[in-house]
């Protein structure tokens, strides 16, 4: 086995059920790939997210957003509009110990898999700086905790530039591995113009700028080799499945 491999996967802009379903088959097939995997993605219309654990009948508190398409995530958290944002995942294997990263993982002083938020999150801070625009983990009290949107609240690190937060991530365990996804917001969408992104802070860079430099940033420090990935016949046929049967339909997404 190759110690030291990080497959990426780059997609196109796909539908809310088809992001969600590739997330998930890629988790549960995580243990056989054998190495951790980072996926970029878009979305092919402005789709709203809910958090696991959010009721499908808050949506309406979001009101510009109540005739746009509506998908369930797998992780918690507030809800977010994906519409001028880059999306990521990272997926890491159970049977890989983040101990063997060169990045410190799993030994900084966070609690269970925060690890990961840091070592992602830190690497976008990094990619940020150089390019002119000054990024930090966030104030929790910035935010409001209870709030429909996840761009609205805060935790420990999430990223801020010019205070405003540009990137969230929440976590889904399983035992073949860990899955960790966000959304960085690349500039203000007219559905929610009071969230802005890194446009509005003076950067405008194409989504794939982006990945690109902040997959490489990922990679090197943790001392990891990135190689492409693409989705074989099988696990294309699974990711169809979960769309039509699970995240596609009415029994997943109003389950709450």
């Amino acid at each position: 086995m190759k110690p030291h491999i990080c497959y990426l996967l780059e997609d196109p802009p796909l539908s809310g059920p088809l992001n969600m379903a590739v997330d998930e088959v890629l988790l549960e097939s995580v243990g056989l790939i054998g190495h951790p995997v980072l996926r970029f993605y878009t979305w092919s219309e402005p789709t709203l997210s809910l958090g696991y654990f959010q009721s499908s009948e808050d949506r309406s508190l979001h009101a510009p957003s109540v005739d746009r398409p509506l998908v369930r995530r797998a992780t918690g958290g507030g809800a977010i509009l994906h519409d001028r944002e880059l999306t990521y995942s990272f997926i890491w294997p159970s049977r890989r110990p983040p101990a063997e990263l060169e990045c410190d993982g799993g030994k900084g002083g966070e609690k269970g898999t925060e690890w990961m938020y840091r070592w992602i999150h830190q690497a976008l801070i990094d990619v940020l700086g150089p390019l002119g625009v000054p990024a930090t983990f966030a104030s929790e009290s910035a935010g409001q905790s209870d709030s429909f949107l996840c761009f609205e609240r805060r935790s420990q690190w999430d990223v801020e530039v010019g205070g405003m937060k540009v990137l969230g991530s929440a976590q889904r365990s399983r035992q073949q591995g860990l899955l960790q996804h966000g959304s960085l917001l690349l500039s203000a969408s007219p559905l929610t113009p009071q969230l802005e992104g890194l446009c509005e802070q003076g950067l405008a860079v194409t989504h794939q700028q982006v990945s690109r430099l902040w997959a490489t940033r990922i990679a090197a420090t943790a001392g990891l080799t990135v190689e492409s990935l693409k989705l074989d016949g099988g696990q294309q046929q699974a990711v169809e499945q979960l769309a039509a049967e699970k995240y596609g339909s009415q029994n997943w997404t109003k389950k709450r």
